[in-house]
């Protein structure tokens, strides 16, 4: 479409709130999701989760390798249990995750988290999200951290049509233990 040979002027676009995400960048999370995004499958139907490496140790040389996931997704009778199984499935390939080895568990109803430690032999050797160091270098309060634009997240997930996808917000408030999004 063009002026028809008559001057224009170009007005420059104003990003929503959220931002903006390029194509490069984008096609990395993408690639990153693929294997690091599960679904799993419960007695409701099916929920979402994502593979990461947490610190363990108080100094921070120790990480563990932990899936994530919400408490209403994994609810605390299935994490607190000694003999149940959780079937996932990660890039259309199913894997069961057996809580009746001994494992690191833990789950919050009210912050909405299950969180299950991958050990070596559930077989998930995929790319695990990372937690951004300069995060856990600073004490972020919402002043400095929606000051220094740290305040935009990508969820990856899967969706209603059972097929990976993602959305961004950004993060409005933090509070003890929690954020507040508009996602």
């Amino acid at each position: 479409m063009g002026c028809g040979g008559l001057s224009c002027a170009i007005v420059g676009e104003k990003a929503n709130t959220r931002g903006v995400i390029y194509d490069e960048d984008i096609l990395q999370f993408v690639k990153k999701a693929k294997n690091s995004t599960c679904k799993i499958i419960n007695e409701e139907g099916y929920g979402s989760g994502f593979f990461c490496w947490i610190p363990y140790t108080e100094d921070g040389t120790s990480y563990l390798n932990v899936l994530l996931t919400c408490e209403h997704v994994l609810k605390k009778e299935i994490v607190s249990s000694n003999d149940r199984d959780i079937k996932i499935i990660i890039n259309n390939e199913d894997k069961i995750i057996t809580l009746k080895k001994t494992r690191k568990k833990w789950y919050n109803e009210n912050l909405d988290y299950s969180c299950i430690e991958i050990k070596e032999e559930d077989n998930i050797d995929n790319d695990f999200y990372q937690l951004d160091d300069i995060i856990l270098e600073k004490d972020y309060n919402n002043e400095i951290f929606l000051k220094e634009n740290y305040n935009n997240i990508i969820v990856f997930a899967i969706m209603i049509g059972q097929k990976r996808g993602h959305d961004s917000g950004n993060i409005s408030s933090i509070g003890k233990g929690y954020f507040i999004h508009d996602l």
